[in-house]
């Protein structure tokens, strides 16, 4: 079985330089050139986002067609990763978490953050902690003090605190640091 939510994979690669409207539109344009035609809704053409065998036709400068700017060969090289077998659903699936985002972070351009989101998100391993800047803040703001943390540290404590519903509480504090703007005007305030 090839990556099942492939889709979601390069969505992440697509989210770190821009806007939700412009990804959609990065996704829209990947699927009307690769994907299959599904009919329309309101006039608008419908298409399936593409599998990696129907992926696998774009070159890099293809991709950069498509204004998905620096990250086209990470999206490239996921499609071959994924296409070869190196990376697939079944064994990402079968891993536990640590070890299917290690196995993830071979993919160019795939780091520990987005890796945690894919193991969390589409492989619905609950006990994955994404830590990007903002729950690093929130974790800091909450848990340390206010003190400068290592992600390592905050996620052997995420582990340790939240087990197998990290990913709940992930949720959660961003949730809730981003609705009292935590750590945006003055991190210590409390």
């Amino acid at each position: 079985m090839v990556f099942a939510n492939i889709e979601y994979l390069f969505l992440l690669l697509l989210l770190i330089p821009y806007i939700v409207w412009y990804i959609k539109k990065i996704v829209a344009d990947i699927s009307a050139k690769y994907g299959d035609y599904a009919g329309e809704v309101k006039g608008v053409p419908m298409y399936t986002f593409p599998d990696v065998r129907k992926l696998a036709k774009a070159e890099v400068e293809d991709l950069k067609e498509l204004k998905t700017g620096f990250r086209a060969p990470y999206i490239y090289d996921a499609v071959k990763c994924v296409g070869d077998g190196k990376v697939s659903y079944d064994e990402l699936i079968a891993l536990d978490s640590e070890q299917g985002i290690e196995k993830m972070c071979q993919i160019k351009g795939v780091g520990n953050k987005v890796a945690s989101c894919v193991s969390l998100f589409a492989l619905g391993k609950r006990d994955s902690f994404p830590i990007d800047v903002w729950i690093k803040r929130i974790m800091e703001y909450l848990y340390f003090d206010g003190n400068d943390t290592s992600k390592d540290v905050i996620a052997a404590f995420a582990k340790e605190r939240f087990g197998e519903l990290g990913g709940y509480a992930q949720q959660y504090l961003f949730y809730y640091g981003k609705t009292v703007k935590m750590g945006v005007a003055n991190k210590n305030k409390k």
